[in-house]
């Protein structure tokens, strides 16, 4: 009688064993994949990762591999942001302002050494806006246009106009502006970029934040 190899038919055991060597295999090609990436980025002129072919190249890979494809996408954005030098700066309130406690910030650089022509503000406002700051195709065109990113972190307010506990007092008269432009200028200082203290803003945010640019604009 033909075994159960000559007839096509695995035992369960080699099946296991040859979908255990492709699965891990799947996954050395994976891990071989973003250490090229981070190796190209890191030597190229624009330092931009190709997102695109990095998706067809997980699709084009079969299941296992399109598995994989968010994790590395998620590397890919934090491998961007990682290559930059983040300047920190933290805010102290003053008296008088609505403001619970310090506020963060932090920035990068993408063009580098050359002079800053505006500044992108992201508040902190959830994953869905952060993300920006990190995004590989916002850091390719901030490179491109010389502007510096900057994060905000979210700074509730000691008594809300609200009501809402943790949301930010929206009128910068009551110190979250003030807060702001005195940490771009520290950062601006530690960064060797203090013409960011006066660069142009582009202000990122959700929901109570609009409120909180326009008083920019008036």
């Amino acid at each position: 009688m033909d075994s159960q190899e000559s007839r096509g038919h695995l035992p369960a055991d080699s099946l296991t064993i040859r979908y255990r060597t492709r699965y891990f295999g799947d996954m050395i090609a994976a891990t071989s994949l973003i250490a090229s990436i981070a190796v190209a980025a890191d030597h190229s002129p624009t330092k931009k990762t190709n997102i695109s072919s990095m998706a067809t190249f997980f699709y084009d890979g079969g299941p296992l591999m399109k598995r994989f494809l968010p994790v590395v996408l998620l590397l890919a954005s934090a491998s961007a942001v990682a290559q930059l030098h983040q300047y920190k700066a933290t805010e102290i309130p003053r008296a008088g302002e609505n403001i619970a406690q310090p506020c963060d910030y932090q920035a990068s650089f993408p063009a580098g050494h050359r002079a800053v022509k505006a500044a992108w503000v992201t508040y902190d406002r959830g994953p869905d806006i952060t993300r920006y700051y990190s995004d590989p195709d916002v850091l390719a065109f901030a490179k491109r246009n010389d502007v510096a990113m900057v994060l905000a972190i979210q700074c509730p307010a000691s008594e809300p106009e609200t009501g809402e506990k943790g949301e930010m007092d929206m009128n910068p008269k009551h110190g979250l502006g003030r807060s702001l432009f005195s940490a771009l200028n520290t950062l601006g200082t530690e960064s060797g970029h203090p013409e960011l203290r006066d660069a142009k803003l582009i202000l990122l945010g959700f929901s109570g934040t609009g409120a909180y640019f326009g008083h920019f604009v008036a």
